[in-house]
């Protein structure tokens, strides 16, 4: 029997999104709006909030079934954090003494 602990894969793969036209277009359909607001075209406002609505609904269905295709396997219920606030500090993190580090050290 091990008494080791089992680590992790090195070099576990990272998820970047694939290319997409939604940026471009949130871009092109505020353009087109800010464009109808300050010409006082409602014609070209109601065109392009329409479709940038449309547009960011597309590009959130899409992020939330991507976030869904991700692999489950990440458990960070092995992690200990501490009492500390924050929960990310070093645990041999040298200690500072406050006076000193804020110039009210008598000398």
């Amino acid at each position: 029997m091990s008494t080791e602990r089992q680590l992790p894969e090195v070099g576990e793969e990272i998820h970047l999104p694939g290319p997409s036209a939604q940026p471009l277009l949130v871009a092109a359909t505020t353009t087109i709006m800010l464009i109808g607001l300050t010409q006082d075209s409602p014609v070209f406002f109601l065109f392009g909030l329409i479709t940038l609505l449309m547009v960011l609904f597309a590009w959130t269905r899409d992020a939330i079934a991507e976030f869904k295709a991700l692999p489950d396997h990440h458990d960070h219920g092995d992690h200990d954090h501490g009492d500390h606030a924050g929960g990310h500090e070093p645990h041999d993190a040298p200690a500072v003494d406050a006076a000193a580090a804020s110039g009210d050290a008598q000398h």
